[in-house]
């Protein structure tokens, strides 16, 4: 099973309750936030139709008030800062908007810090993946890896990612972390991005 950031969430609620995954791959989530960086996020977020009142695809889809999505403008500032991702890579994920029950977001929320996530009770292998400069994921102090690696997400390489996450996986079968240079919380749009799929491609087959 595999998730991004809040799919991720979702990812380690499904595994701690059921054990039933061969494994999970889970991007864009840690359990040390940044709060600083992580509030402008939840403050950007807005029902749909309110949103994109005037969107096809928001109307297209028929969401209720409970769908959440960022406002226009700000997914650069939420999902790619402090990494620098191409205008094109901005402008598709503008267009490209996606929606979240905005019941989904209590629960995920637990899994962000290490007294309330239920990741200690996951049994099956875990790929953590996360993007060097997530601003909301990790201690980035104007834009610098924070040394301060006992009270915040170290993602300045991936031996230091294992080292501030492997922890919270303590039944996991097997913990492995990989850090995408320079990405952003959005790491797919990064230029290094192609390095995390071989890596996700063979640490599935070792499954």
């Amino acid at each position: 099973m595999i998730g991004h950031s809040l799919g991720s969430g979702l990812t380690q609620i499904e595994a701690a309750g059921y054990h039933d995954l061969d494994g999970m791959i889970i991007t864009g989530i840690s359990h040390l936030i940044n709060a600083g960086a992580a509030a402008p996020v939840f403050g950007s977020l807005l029902p749909v139709r309110l949103a994109h009142p005037r969107s096809a695809k928001a109307r297209d889809w028929g969401l209720d008030a409970g769908y959440l999505t960022t406002r226009p403008g700000t997914r650069d500032a939420d999902f790619h800062q402090p990494s620098q991702d191409g205008p094109d890579a901005i402008r598709y994920d503008e267009d490209n908007w996606d929606a979240v029950p905005a019941a989904e977001v209590p629960g995920v929320a637990l899994e962000l810090t290490p007294v309330t996530t239920r990741s200690r009770v996951i049994t099956t292998p875990v790929l953590s993946v996360i993007g060097q400069r997530d601003a909301v994921l990790c201690g980035l102090l104007g834009g610098t890896v924070s040394t301060l690696a006992t009270f915040v997400t170290d993602c300045s390489s991936s031996a230091a990612l294992t080292r501030s996450e492997q922890r919270y996986y303590p039944k996991a079968r097997s913990f492995t972390a990989f850090v995408v240079p320079g990405a952003g919380h959005s790491m797919t749009f990064a230029a290094h991005a192609p390095d995390y799929y071989p890596v996700a491609i063979n640490w599935t087959k070792g499954l």
